[in-house]
């Protein structure tokens, strides 16, 4: 399958903004410094509360250690967090649930497109009556693609994306249906690392975005059967169909920002620390490698991109391409895996 660029093209570019704008090393050395102070006090805030059915718990880069995202189909429904200045004894007293229904921060409208018929609140005690009404409405739902349809119709975004990268997640830490792929964790929950560039207009070489760059939709560590630099960072790019996305122009996003993750792990001030936030102990070895892996539908497959390796030798990095293909069930949830990744690391 042709694209506009060459995947060396997307590497080459990619370098190119991120050396003319250095703003990013500041900012994720910052971003790391703050994780690594906060990381401990998370964990046990993490080890307060839990979910269950179709809720999941969500962390990211800028997150303070009392807050997590709690979200339905991928979509935020929630915030969590640790109320210090509750009088109780009870540490689990302490966890307090909020619904927004602010224009920049809406919640409720998720929950209401779904039926639910109370309103938004403010640090309600998590296992109280409020959060434990509107968790439980949620733990009611079933996260399928007929779930997209009624979030259009209530003026959302459809979310379809959003949705299949959740299931897979959870099928990737289950490890039912295929193993060896484990999604990076950010203190016990799931993580999408932000990047300062933007590589979703596959009709564009990327662009330096700063702080409104895109995120990288699953952040793995992937086994290679007995390949002896097979346990490698993964950056994953999801897409729900081909109607306005191809294998080939999907795996350059994925190694756009793939490049950027060996710049971030490269950079002599953050990132060995970056390496272990990734859950890798020691320092980044000298020789790099790292995959760029699209998951995508496994019906109507119109072909593939170029899998060659790619070489960043400034950097001692190898990028490996693979695509990953899901099969799904009625509901538009993942039932099998299959493609050259799954060939790799079943070996």
């Amino acid at each position: 399958m042709e694209t506009i660029f060459t995947n060396e093209d997307v590497i080459k570019e990619t370098e190119k903004i991120l050396k003319a704008n250095s703003e990013w090393r500041e900012r994720f050395a910052k971003y790391a410094d703050d994780i690594r102070n906060i990381r401990e006090a998370k964990i046990a805030f993490g080890r307060l509360f839990r979910t269950r059915n179709s809720l999941h718990i969500y962390s990211t880069t800028t997150q303070s250690e009392t807050e997590f995202q709690i979200r339905f189909a991928g979509k935020k429904v929630g915030l969590i967090n640790y109320d210090s200045q509750r009088k109780t004894e009870s540490e689990n007293e302490r966890v307090v649930l909020t619904v927004k229904n602010v224009k920049k921060e809406n919640h409720l409208k998720v929950a209401k497109a779904l039926g639910y018929e109370g309103e938004a609140f403010d640090k309600e005690r998590w296992k109280g009556k409020v959060a434990s009404d509107y968790r439980s409405f949620f733990n009611h739902q079933v996260s399928t693609k007929s779930i997209c349809d009624i979030f259009k119709k209530a003026g959302l975004k459809e979310g379809k994306e959003a949705r299949v990268e959740n299931k897979s997640l959870v099928e990737f830490k289950n490890g039912d249906l295929i193993r060896n792929i484990n999604p990076v964790l950010l203190c016990g929950a799931f993580f999408q690392c932000s990047t300062p560039i933007s590589a979703s207009d596959h009709n564009k070489l990327p662009e330096y975005r700063g702080t409104r760059g895109g995120g990288i939709d699953i952040l793995a560590r992937i086994k290679h059967g007995s390949n002896r630099n097979g346990n490698r960072l993964a950056v994953i790019e999801v897409k729900d169909s081909y109607e306005n996305d191809t294998q080939a122009g999907a795996l350059q996003q994925a190694i756009a920002y793939a490049t950027f993750l060996a710049y971030l792990l490269k950079d002599e001030k953050c990132g060995n620390a970056w390496w272990n936030i990734f859950g890798k102990g020691g320092r980044v070895p000298a020789n790099l490698h790292i995959d760029a892996v699209t998951l995508m539908p496994e019906y109507d497959k119109p072909g593939e991109g170029d899998m060659s390796l790619l070489n960043i030798p400034d950097l001692g990095v190898t990028i490996h391409p693979y695509a990953l293909y899901y099969k799904e069930d009625k509901d538009g949830n993942p039932t099998g895996f299959s493609g050259n990744l799954k060939d790799e690391i079943d070996k």
